[in-house]
């Protein structure tokens, strides 16, 4: 079995792209019903090593480091965003329905990239991890230079993880995450700073529009 760990859609073009447990993604076409591109980003480890970092999830839990965990269509560039169980980021161009590698960076050290949000108008991306406190801002106009870091951790806690992070398509330069321990926490791009706005705990949160364009955030808990 070939878990679907991650999904996106891209905004022009009738196409999903899925992330998956053994390491590789798919692009899906849902009008033509049929796999535009595929590509295998991680090589599957031998049965020894799945064994091994089985018994291991028994002391402290990890994600496998093979899998690949957030993807992400960056459509004015013609990229593929995809975050590995390792901590790295791989950039993909599809211009010519072929997958090609144009960069690839550790973005949270030995931790998942576990989720990814593309600015809609600024060259920026932010990653976080479900096992690290911190969501990183990258400009890929400047060769994917981090130029801010926040913390999620809480005083109390002695872990938070980010379970996702959202950025805010009327307010562009604030994002929404949701952490472990806290809740969903409000942050701005320019600033290092975040504020807690609603407890949890949630697994994940979204911003959306009405049709009398009211400004709205959903939640998710415990399956509901």
């Amino acid at each position: 079995m070939n878990l679907v760990t991650s999904i996106d859609a891209h905004p022009t073009k009738p196409w999903i792209v899925t992330g998956h447990e053994r390491g590789n993604v798919s692009i899906w076409d849902y009008q033509k019903k049929e796999t535009v591109m595929k590509l295998q980003v991680n090589e599957v480890p031998d049965k020894t090593t799945l064994m091994l970092h089985a018994l291991s999830q028994r002391i402290k839990v990890r994600p496998p480091r093979h899998s690949v965990f957030s993807v992400k269509f960056i459509a004015e560039r013609k990229w593929l965003v995809v975050g590995d169980g390792r901590g790295y980021i791989y950039v993909y161009d599809y211009t010519n329905t072929e997958l090609h590698m144009v960069n690839k960076f550790r973005a949270h050290d030995k931790k998942s990239v576990s989720s990814l949000a593309a600015h809609p108008t600024e060259p920026y991306l932010l990653s976080s991890s479900t096992i690290g406190t911190n969501i990183k801002a990258w400009d890929w106009s400047k060769n994917w230079k981090k130029f801010q870091n926040f913390d999620t951790k809480p005083e109390i806690a002695y872990y938070n993880g980010v379970r996702s992070v959202k950025l805010n398509p009327r307010d562009t330069n604030t994002f929404a995450c949701v952490t472990f321990c806290d809740g969903v926490k409000v942050g701005n791009i320019k600033t290092s700073s975040l504020k807690t706005t609603l407890k949890g705990p949630f697994i994940m949160a979204d911003y959306f529009f009405t049709r009398s364009h009211q400004h709205l955030m959903v939640t998710l808990r415990n399956g509901i």
